[in-house]
């Protein structure tokens, strides 16, 4: 990839896409930038969230689930809370979310860098392999939502400590 970085946001319905192309070698002022960022193959990836996105992107008033479309460039270890330890490989996945109330505002969180870890998949977003590449909201309820979305378990219980329906976790990991 050649020239300066390019951002896009891509708006589709209710799907907004962050796509970017970036080639910014690796330098330390851009490391203490205030964006988020990821290292992959040398090249600093900078994230960046459009100021409207940040303030709270005006979604429908009837949506109450969320679902971030996640990239992890290889293959990591964490450990999410009460959870303990979990591998993921170098893949896409999706999660699935909801918030009945000030949706933008849960999503927003999402998005931010520097955040309490709270939620088995805030210590995920902490990881600087991983990254958010989109986000769909929906009026479905979050565990119909989730289970409407075919994809594997990569860890058993992950995002569903309060799930009702047997969802099994609210993250799954997406075929390539």
């Amino acid at each position: 990839m050649h020239g300066p970085p390019r951002h896009a946001m891509i708006r589709n319905s209710s799907l907004i896409l962050l796509r970017r192309t970036v080639t910014k070698p690796h330098s330390e002022s851009a490391r203490r930038s205030g964006a988020r960022r990821a290292l992959l193959s040398g090249a600093l990836l900078l994230f960046v969230i459009i100021d409207a996105m940040k303030s709270g992107f005006p979604y429908p008033a009837v949506h109450i689930s969320y679902r971030l479309h996640i990239r992890i460039h290889k293959d990591i270890q964490i450990v999410a809370g009460a959870l303990g330890s979990c591998n993921f490989t170098a893949g896409d996945y999706a999660y699935t979310g909801s918030a009945r109330r000030n949706l933008a505002a849960r999503i927003k969180r999402h998005l931010s860098a520097s955040k309490t870890l709270h939620w088995h998949i805030d210590y995920l977003l902490a990881d600087p392999n991983v990254e958010i590449i989109g986000v769909d909201t929906s009026s479905t309820p979050e565990c119909q939502w989730n289970q409407q979305l075919s994809g594997g378990i990569p860890v058993s219980g992950f995002g569903a400590s309060d799930c009702r329906k047997r969802c099994g976790a609210h993250l799954k990991s997406l075929p390539p």
